[in-house]
């Protein structure tokens, strides 16, 4: 998704120059430490970074080279893509600790210069997810996919989700996924292989239970039948999903399993 059209007008997300310069220093530093640390299986972790990256093995392999690839990098995104490939390499080649150290390292880079990207992880490694509203995305992006780790079927089907919102123009196929992943989500929460569409009275029951207001409840079901419309008429059965419309949705589906995590978290407790 070309994310950066919308955001860069709001002033959400801008990158300039020095940013971009900035970066590429902080990731050669990276490389410095790393090939001082003289890893095993270097020869195999620098091999499948580049296979990775460019789809061919190169004949000379070497931390200088992997390092020299990441810094012909301009743009921010195309940097981080590569710095997470050499992590995911090493986490491979069961060098997880050398994977933790540079997904580290790249958070607090990423917060030292205010550049608007995140890291996830799941049990396949890590990708780079482009953030928007800061707010919204540790709210319900961000959080409800870690208490999904409860979930891992519906966390899958969420990492899918993600995945093809941070690098796909398929519009309409990014919002079926969403909806793919909230239907997974309830299936696994209300134990059904119903569809989402047929598991709308759990739902209303589900909240009537735990003793939600009428009007928020009404409303909650509103947005419920909201999406599923939505995801209808315009994704699942058709082509004609908008970009600006998908972040909305990306945040409905998130802001529908938070509700639901935190109601049933807070009926455990009590």
């Amino acid at each position: 998704m070309n994310w950066i059209d919308y955001r860069k007008k709001l002033g959400i997300g801008f990158e300039d120059v020095e940013k971009a310069k900035c970066l590429s220093n902080r990731l050669s530093v990276l490389l410095d430490i790393i090939s001082s640390s003289n890893p095993d299986d270097e020869e195999s972790i620098c091999r499948k970074y580049f296979i990775d990256v460019y789809e061919k093995p190169l004949r000379y392999y070497a931390w200088n080279e992997v390092k020299k690839s990441i810094e012909r990098e301009t743009e921010t995104c195309a940097m981080l893509s590569k710095a997470i490939v050499l992590a995911n390499c090493f986490y491979l080649f069961n060098h997880v600790e050398g994977g933790f150290y540079i997904e580290s390292y790249i958070k607090q880079a990423l917060d030292d210069l205010d550049l608007q990207y995140e890291i996830i992880r799941d049990n396949d490694g890590f990708f780079v997810f482009p953030k928007g509203a800061k707010e919204l995305d540790e709210a319900i992006v961000s959080i409800p996919f870690e208490w999904l780790q409860n979930y891992p079927s519906a966390r899958h089907a969420m990492t899918h989700a993600l995945l093809e919102y941070s690098r796909s123009s398929n519009y309409s196929n990014v919002a079926d996924l969403f909806r793919k992943a909230l239907e997974t989500f309830f299936q696994s929460f209300f134990k059904s292989k119903k569809t989402l569409e047929n598991l709308k009275s759990d739902y209303g029951q589900f909240m009537k239970e735990h003793g939600i207001p009428k009007e928020l409840s009404n409303t909650f079901e509103t947005i419920l039948q909201m999406y599923t419309n939505f995801i209808n008429n315009n994704a699942k059965h058709a082509d004609k999903t908008k970009k600006e419309c998908l972040e909305f949705i990306m945040y409905q589906t998130g802001n529908i399993i938070r509700f639901m995590i935190s109601l049933k978290n807070a009926s455990d407790r009590n």
